[in-house]
């Protein structure tokens, strides 16, 4: 079975913006073939499958093997491209909306992926719920605050048993490097934030986060939950 504890969100784009045509890339750099997509559309749910598909990109090249329908559901990807992105090629636009990435990091047996690829076909059924990941208790109270970006490792969030969630939205134009519980490189990271992108971790970590850019422009908003 799969660790909800093991997910990895990756990205996080807006969508349904009017009248735009143009492919999106949703995110870069993934290394797993199991990806999550979650969408937050209120509206008719069949309407997904007409907005458009999610394509796998290998070196800048779309990939022939899969092209799978927009919706809420896990798709499997070929693992011998790697790295990979993923681009949405819009068909129809919706309301607006946020749309999730989730790369999921943890151990997956031969058998249990066959399993995923068999349904992973893109038929309109999803193959399982989506993983019920550890609640917290409600916060009361919020803190907003900007750290600039920067070249050299900085805190993001110092370590804070009190905390029950927090948030990063990359204001810079320039790739951001997370890292929870460690320093953050471009090669040692949690998630991958390119301008405009947001990330929430998908467990409470209250630990030390960190972050770096790749050049030093803008900043991060932080906003942390307690």
């Amino acid at each position: 079975m799969l660790d909800p504890t093991q997910w990895r969100l990756r990205g996080q784009r807006l969508y349904g913006i009017s009248g735009d045509r143009l492919p999106l890339i949703l995110c870069r750099d993934l290394t797993f073939p199991l990806v999550r997509v979650e969408v937050d559309f209120k509206g008719n749910q069949g309407s997904l499958r007409k907005a458009g598909t999610i394509q796998q990109i290998f070196n800048g090249i779309p990939s022939g093997e899969q092209t799978v329908h927009f919706e809420n559901r896990y798709f499997v990807f070929s693992d011998e491209l790697v790295p990979y992105s993923l681009q949405w090629n819009p068909i129809a636009s919706l309301p607006a909306g946020y749309l999730r990435i989730w790369e999921y990091i943890g151990f997956i047996s031969d058998d249990f992926l066959n399993q995923l690829i068999a349904y992973s076909n893109g038929t309109s059924m999803p193959l399982y719920h989506a993983p019920q990941l550890p609640q917290s208790t409600k916060a009361i109270s919020a803190s907003i605050t900007e750290v600039a970006s920067s070249i050299t490792a900085v805190e993001i969030l110092a370590v804070n048993s009190a905390r029950l969630g927090f948030g990063v939205f990359n204001l810079s134009t320039s790739a951001l490097y997370l890292a929870l519980g460690e320093e953050a490189t471009s090669a040692n990271f949690t998630a991958k934030l390119e301008a405009g992108d947001y990330y929430e971790p998908p467990v409470n970590f209250t630990g030390l986060i960190s972050g770096i850019w790749a050049s030093a422009n803008g900043s991060a908003k932080v906003t942390e939950f307690t």
